[in-house]
């Protein structure tokens, strides 16, 4: 099983959420990976969800290199 970190962020605007994703490996100063937006933020991550590909490497990669390197 590949396991992934994804870092997100939540907007929330009067009756309005934006949902962010962000890879981790790459920082938030990079562009997003995917946005969301609805008026509920579970639709909104939903949303945003749906267009993202997983980035690589998986945690488990990271996981068994730093296994290796020791």
């Amino acid at each position: 099983m590949n396991q992934h970190a994804l870092i997100i962020t939540i907007e929330r605007e009067s009756k309005w959420s934006k949902v962010s994703i962000y890879d981790p490996t790459e920082g938030m100063d990079k562009p997003v990976m995917a946005q969301g937006e609805a008026s509920n933020w579970r639709t909104a991550l939903g949303e945003a969800l749906s267009k993202i590909e997983l980035p690589e490497p998986t945690i488990n990669d990271i996981v068994k290199s730093e296994e290796e390197s020791k």
